[in-house]
């Protein structure tokens, strides 16, 4: 019985001697520690663009397209009016066509001369006589796609490119009806005459 209280004193004196002189019992890696703490992924990030004075642009916001509305190819009337641009001339005499399309989607009758009215280089009226010939044949009645043509014809009353000369010619299809403006320098001054023949249907 002595003897063992002997070597348990011995064993208890020698745990107490290693704590004393600091020694540390080594464990082996994964028993009796907690495992290492998983770090999240790390997000890159991306800094904004710096600008030629040094100050980070905003991110660009796409603009949006603007569609413009259509204008209408055909007027309220159903048609419209285009003047040819050749000048015929000889001898003083001086022709020209115009054109009547009806651009609509019902008939369009043909009750009247085109109306024709010379401007001068400020869109200002001249004092010219506009002449309408008489009609020899019925007005004719155009059906959608159909075409009528009328002819103007005039004699040169001043010098080409002169102040007195009227420098357009405004057309409608018929008196108080939607009219164009098309530059032509008529050489036509105050006092002259125009003569307009009435509308004839074009062949299809």
């Amino acid at each position: 019985m002595g003897i063992r209280r002997s070597g348990g004193a011995v064993a208890w004196a020698v745990a107490g001697a290693m704590a004393l002189s600091g020694c540390e019992f080594l464990v082996p890696e994964g028993e009796g520690e907690p495992g290492p703490t998983p770090t999240p992924a790390a997000t890159r990030s991306v800094p904004p663009r710096a600008s030629a004075t040094g100050v980070p642009e905003a991110a660009p916001v796409p603009t949006p397209t603007i569609t413009e509305a259509a204008t209408p190819s055909c007027p309220a009337s159903g048609v419209t009016v285009h003047m040819d641009s050749f000048v015929d001339g000889a001898m003083g005499l001086r022709a020209t066509s115009v054109q009547l399309t009806n651009c609509g989607k019902k008939p369009y009758r043909i009750t009247d001369h085109p109306a024709v009215e010379v401007l001068d280089k400020d869109h200002g009226p001249r004092a010219v006589t506009v002449r309408l010939r008489p009609a020899t044949h019925d007005f004719p009645r155009l059906d959608p796609g159909e075409r009528a043509t009328a002819s103007l014809t005039w004699r040169v009353a001043v010098a080409p490119g002169s102040e007195g000369s009227g420098a357009y010619l405004r057309i409608a299809p018929a008196p108080r009806q939607e009219s164009r403006t098309f530059e032509v320098m008529t050489e036509l001054g105050d006092g002259a005459t125009l003569e307009v023949s009435p509308w004839d249907r074009l062949p299809s």
